[in-house]
């Protein structure tokens, strides 16, 4: 029987089987499942698959919010398998009587994070925040002491934490003990961040206790409909280590504590940090920067940075041209960099509120189509860079992907075709040896019109190592010349022994 055959749960009859169980004797159980979504790579096996991360971090979510530690039931896993299962069937309508988009921008949002590939997001933190610079001018980003202050250490050191936190949490079934850190990758990342650094970053960064964590959801679950409540922001996403049930601290998704070192948790700590948006505009700076210093990458192409020029009556507008513009002898390719994210109406799938959202993006691809026409018409301003018959594209590249973004006519048709790519896909694409990049994205665009990710045309293709970001990986001191980047991730599962 398919699975959409089955009776769907109600929010309220989930929450209730949570709330059977007393917090502190359930929460431990979640945290141990946590580690074995990683390390069993099939998991135990049931109707429904094997351990979800995200099903196991909003099953945190609800006993912390919600639980009562006067319950006397004691929980097996077997019960929290059961909870598992009844997240897979929980909501009040069936799938099929929610439009298709808006119930695949949903799972999509809420599952595929967790798939990003792990090194590549934190090499890409490096790159962008200590390999890159800008002409333009930066408000926080770059100024003496801007990584002590945010963080309470090096960017290096930080990222080295979340790397402890997750081994440890990987070896000790769930728990993270500061005081129980042995092994010679321990001995190796303490090397590059001292035991007392590491106590303050975790209780700075990522630690919250349950009275904190009822306080930081209420807002959320009071304002959330229960059948879009799961796909709400989570508290544990800033602050994945619980404190206060027993030595240390419970790490319920060891994904959450490590996305804190990606670009996005970098932009989220730098916003609670300074309160405005002085390190997002900075960052946004870098980013562009760094989408440039790839497309330098390809071979036979010429890049050239933004054009500024008049238009409009007698030139009485000013026109900021798109960031880069690539010229390969078969293609003119225009790109637009914004370094933004799915917002929380992109994640419940509402259609509506979203468009606020894709406004940027809307904008974006206005813009490159209206470079296009100039291109097209040989404006002066882009004399020294001529059709000559090819054919034009444009990309919109974002620091995160935005999943379906190019399908379901969510973007406005427009003369210029453009699709938008997130930063790791273009990462990608600059590395291509089967074909040329071009080629990639012409295919792509003849192939599969009807709006799928640029990723989906990288199959059968041969990529080689992206230099950008294996010279920022090679920044962390412990990466070692003979790591395997790939690998490091779930390495981190055997490093640290009892």
């Amino acid at each position: 029987m398919g699975l959409w055959k089955h009776p769907v749960v109600p929010d309220r009859q989930y929450v209730q089987k949570i709330r059977s169980f007393p917090p502190s004797a359930l929460l431990p159980l979640v945290a141990e499942a946590g580690t074995r979504a990683v390390l069993e790579p099939t998991g135990p096996q049931g109707p429904l698959g094997r351990w979800q991360e995200w099903i196991l971090a909003d099953i945190a979510r609800v006993s912390l919010a919600q639980g009562n530690e006067h319950r006397s039931a004691a929980p097996a896993m077997s019960d929290l398998w059961n909870i598992h299962g009844m997240f897979h069937l929980h909501g009040n309508r069936r799938p099929e009587e929610v439009p298709l988009e808006v119930h695949l921008l949903q799972l999509f949002n809420q599952q595929l994070e967790g798939q990003a590939d792990g090194y590549q997001a934190q090499a890409r933190s490096a790159a962008i925040l200590l390999d890159t610079s800008t002409d333009k001018p930066l408000e926080v980003i770059g100024k003496p002491g801007w990584e002590h202050d945010l963080f309470g250490c090096s960017l290096v050191q930080y990222v080295a934490a979340t790397r402890l936190i997750r081994a440890s949490a990987l070896t000790y079934a769930g728990r993270v003990d500061p005081g129980v850190l042995t092994g010679p990758e321990a001995d190796k990342l303490l090397k590059h961040i001292d035991q007392a650094t590491f106590d303050a970053v975790l209780a700075r960064h990522f630690a919250i206790d349950a009275a904190s964590f009822k306080e930081a959801e209420r807002p959320w679950r009071e304002k959330a409909d229960a059948e879009l409540r799961r796909f709400t922001y989570n508290p544990l996403r800033e602050s994945p280590l619980i404190s206060g049930y027993g030595s240390g601290y419970l790490c319920p998704s060891p994904h959450l504590a490590w996305s804190k070192s990606t670009p996005l948790g970098l932009y989220f700590t730098g916003r609670k940090h300074y309160g405005d948006m002085s390190f997002a505009q900075d960052m946004g700076h870098l980013f562009e920067a760094y989408i440039g210093r790839h497309l330098r990458l390809l071979p036979h192409a010429q890049v050239h940075a933004e054009i500024i020029h008049r238009y409009g009556r007698k030139g009485s507008q000013q026109l900021n041209s798109v960031d880069w513009i690539v010229e390969f002898p078969d293609l003119l390719l225009l790109v637009e960099v914004k370094a933004t994210m799915p917002t929380e109406a992109v994640r419940l799938g509402d259609l509506d509120a979203a468009q606020a959202a894709w406004k940027k993006l809307i904008k974006a691809c206005d813009q490159i189509d209206a470079v296009a026409g100039y291109l097209r018409d040989g404006h002066e301003a882009y004399a020294h860079i001529r059709p000559a018959g090819r054919p034009i594209l444009g990309l919109v590249i974002t620091l995160e992907p935005f999943y379906l973004i190019n399908a379901y006519d969510f973007l406005p048709a427009r003369t210029t075709p453009v699709y938008v790519a997130s930063a790791e896909e273009l990462e990608r694409l600059v590395t291509v040896t089967s074909t040329t990049a071009s080629q990639l994205l012409l295919e792509h665009h003849a192939e599969r019109a009807e709006g799928w990710h640029v990723r989906e045309s990288f199959a059968g293709h041969t990529f080689e190592r992206n230099p950008i970001v294996e010279s920022a990986w090679q920044r962390y001191p412990w990466s070692g010349a003979s790591t395997d980047p790939d690998q490091s991730c779930v390495a981190d599962a055997t490093v640290i022994s009892a």
